[in-house]
């Protein structure tokens, strides 16, 4: 029974982990503001904005959308504007709101402001005369909700506490009850190293390496750029708990186990 309470008790620590992560970085939009530059260097994320820009702003600077050429070398001038360090500061706001609506914390679209996009556009068409440039207002981005973030923000946004007491509670209980302490004990480390491996594929892999390599979806870029950005201390964490878990197994070799009573009828 004791082993029981302590499976529960690290899947509870599991997700208290995941927690706390994830609620200090993918799902959290606070910080997405300051990996503005971060996110903009996803040349997916990027080119999708201008593209859309474009299409949106090309009737108003006279820009032929039927002429491929014309309407092709806008896109890639607006390209090369958000690649700017001083244009993508003006972006901040319009990223966050992009994030907010994966998240499903935002019911309104994410919109680039009037401003925004007409530096936008004078700084990819230079000539633009100044009648066409008044005619240039916000661009409205529709960004689809991310079942998957929505759903995890749902089950471990701000949950820590909740899946941390549980937690201390179940593996308590556990090593209280046991009868073999040194065996529950390399069972919880086996627990720290499984944990390790699959946060790190989990928390790091997937969103960093894998999405950006399976998909060209510019939201995918953003989330796994923000994760990119903000996630610089999992690897360190998760090799602190590999090594605590490792620690655990070998726990022979650091507290020496109970002496077992010697049977009396031996000695007659």
């Amino acid at each position: 029974m004791s082993r029981l309470f302590i499976h529960f008790g690290m899947l509870c620590a599991a997700l208290a982990f995941a927690s706390w992560w994830t609620s200090h970085t993918v799902l959290d939009t606070t910080r997405t503001r300051r990996v503005t530059e971060a996110v903009l260097q996803s040349a997916d994320l990027r080119h999708f904005v201008a593209s859309h820009i474009a299409s949106v702003t090309a009737p108003a600077v006279r820009v032929t959308a039927t002429a491929a050429t014309t309407s092709g070398a806008y896109t890639n001038h607006l390209d090369a504007v958000l690649g700017r360090r001083d244009i993508q500061s003006r972006l901040e706001q319009f990223v966050v709101d992009a994030h907010e609506r994966l998240l499903g914390t935002r019911s309104a679209p994410a919109v680039l402001d009037q401003a925004t996009v007409r530096t936008l556009v004078a700084a990819a068409l230079p000539t633009v005369h100044g009648a066409d440039l008044a005619k240039v207002h916000a661009v409205t981005f529709d960004v689809p909700r991310s079942q998957a973030l929505f759903k995890s923000r749902q089950a471990l946004a701000h949950h820590f506490w909740f899946y941390f007491l549980g937690a201390a509670v179940l593996l308590t209980v556990g090593l209280v009850t046991t009868d073999d302490r040194h065996a529950t004990v390399k069972l919880i480390g086996k627990w720290l190293i499984g944990i390790t491996v699959a946060h790190l594929i989990v928390l790091w892999i997937v969103p960093v390496v894998i999405v950006p390599a399976v998909t060209t979806n510019p939201w995918a870029h953003l989330v796994a750029a923000v994760a990119h950005a903000v996630s610089a201390g999992i690897v360190t964490s998760l090799v602190v708990l590999a090594l605590v878990g490792v620690v655990f197994l070998f726990v022979d070799h650091f507290i020496p186990a109970p002496a077992t009573p010697t049977g009396r009828g031996s000695s007659e």
